[in-house]
């Protein structure tokens, strides 16, 4: 068996993505206890980061716009995923509460010429649907997504 492991680091953003420019973030939780889950680049680089509570993240960034997150809508973007994902395996698991996504690649292999060519297509695919991926390749579903953690181990062109 060959897992490749997918985390979808910001998915709670891609799917709010608003139209308007400036630093967003989508936090968890209530009152003083909201965290930042996800934010755009804007915000990350006016130093907002992911766990940061929502009046730090507002006295760090007085123009931070914050949205509630909807895991009904994570849970329909992973599962609508999920779905797709069935076009290179017939062995797809999911967890949506980590925003990861595992294919079950090994006997897919063959047909779709090598591991590079069949990640290369997810990779694409992935992208064209407008979200962002991080990979992981492992013989487990855990030492996959354990790999996503730390991409510089893993070198696919």
């Amino acid at each position: 068996m060959l897992w490749v492991s997918l985390h979808l680091p910001h998915l709670a953003m891609e799917l709010r993505q608003p139209q308007q420019p400036g630093p967003l973030a989508v936090t968890d939780g209530a009152g003083a206890r909201r965290a930042v889950i996800a934010c755009n680049t804007t915000a990350r680089e006016a130093g907002i980061t992911i766990g940061m509570d929502a009046p730090s993240s507002l006295m760090r960034e007085p123009e931070l716009r914050m949205f509630d997150r909807s895991k009904a809508d994570e849970r329909r973007a992973i599962l609508a995923l999920a779905c797709w994902a069935h076009q290179f395996t017939s062995d797809v698991c999911l967890d949506a509460t980590r925003w990861m996504l595992w294919l079950e690649v090994g006997s897919s292999l063959r047909y779709f010429n090598g591991l590079a060519t069949i990640h290369a297509r997810i990779k694409n695919g992935i992208e064209q649907l407008g979200y962002t991926a991080l990979p992981g390749i492992a013989p487990t579903l855990e030492a996959a997504a354990l790999l996503t953690r730390h991409p510089d181990v893993l070198h696919l062109s």
